[in-house]
């Protein structure tokens, strides 16, 4: 018999318990797939106590990009690229859209950073970014999909990514 408390997923729990026990806890439901830990302890009648963390899997909101075209482009501003990024998501949810071009010396252009709002099912995402290579060579585009977590009890307040990838692209003799 004794005390225990929760604390992960987003809550915090205190109970008094004398017997063995099942606990559920709530997980909000845009949290990603993934573990998440929960933190407890446990003091006993006689002030013993004991503590830990313990990984809780979770299936929760899941993402991926199902296909990605790359194209070179004109545009008003000068040379581009047209990016056509197609996902597929598990739930409705907000999320960070990141595409960033690396040189071949390794050196990036400047990213673009684009709110977008998942729907449940398949979605199209169309950017066009700036692209003009100074050097010749393979180019890097990389694309990451991210979210920022409910506010919560052992949640973490840094972005989480759901989905990534990369492309390569050959900017010929520039």
């Amino acid at each position: 018999p004794g005390e225990i408390s929760l604390t992960g997923l987003g809550s915090e729990q205190n109970q008094l318990i004398s017997t063995s026990k099942t606990f559920e806890m709530p997980v909000h439901p845009s949290l990603p797939s993934g573990a998440y830990p929960l933190v407890w302890e446990f003091q006993s009648r006689t002030g013993e106590r004991k503590k830990g963390e313990i990984a809780v899997p979770v299936r929760g909101a899941q993402a991926r990009f199902t296909d990605v075209s790359v194209l070179k482009a004109s545009s008003p501003e000068g040379p581009s690229l047209a990016t056509s990024l197609r996902l597929s998501s598990s739930h409705a949810l907000k999320a960070l859209l990141n595409l960033q071009i690396t040189g071949p010396a390794g050196t990036p252009l400047p990213a673009r950073e684009t709110a977008v709002q998942l729907i449940a099912g398949s979605q199209e995402i169309a950017q066009s970014l700036p692209f003009k290579p100074d050097q010749a060579g393979i180019w890097h585009l990389s694309y990451t999909l991210s979210t920022v977590l409910p506010e919560g009890a052992g949640l973490p307040r840094e972005p989480i990514i759901l989905a990534s990838g990369s492309v390569l692209i050959d900017a010929g003799d520039a």
